[in-house]
């Protein structure tokens, strides 16, 4: 399907519901051209907005407890997202990363899991991913049959639904490290 200009084709949200970098691309062509702007000015802004997303400030206790976790476990990076690991300043602690883009399948498939369980050749049962959200990180990882924890810090709204009371939950990756008894 074409829209204003041969150049610019909408992409099926079907094609492209995992890749955020994808949908982030065809929503600045969009607005650009909804401006009447040339859209293949995304491109552009798209690599600025991209070189940007790599400069992140981590929470203060971030850096030292994946400095701990990783001296005694090999930490893996499981994303939905467009961050590429490797491109940010604590890259160097994950022995790998998978993104939904790459991988072509997003979480909550359990085909994310599995190819992260293994990447470090280990079976489900051995691998305890950790994430913020319940649907997309904890339960799906649960579902796949690997063990939890979940990440919920200080400030975020109490569970009122008592299915999810009995999940493990750290409030920090400290915490975690802590538990895991990382030195």
């Amino acid at each position: 399907m074409t829209c204003c200009s041969d150049t610019f084709e909408i992409l099926p949200a079907s094609e492209i519901a995992h890749d955020f970098s994808a949908i982030r691309r065809e929503s600045i062509r969009r607005a650009l051209v909804a401006a009447g702007d040339d859209p293949s000015l995304a491109e552009a802004a798209f690599g600025a907005f991209f070189a940007a997303r790599h400069e992140l400030e981590f929470y203060p206790e971030v850096a030292h407890a994946l400095q701990r976790l990783a001296s005694k476990f090999p930490l893996m990076a499981l994303s939905n997202g467009n961050a590429v690991i490797g491109r940010t300043s604590l890259g160097h602690l994950f022995s790998g990363a998978i993104s939904a883009r790459e991988f072509g399948i997003g979480k909550p498939d359990p085909r994310i899991f599995h190819e992260a369980c293994r990447m470090l050749g280990c079976k489900p049962a051995q691998v305890l991913h950790v994430g913020d959200d319940l649907e997309l990180d904890v339960l799906a990882a649960r579902d796949a049959g690997l063990h939890t924890f979940w990440l919920r810090r200080e400030g975020c709204e109490p569970v009122e639904d008592v299915r999810y009371r009995d999940l493990a939950t750290v409030s920090c990756l400290k915490a975690l490290a802590d538990r895991l008894g990382c030195s």
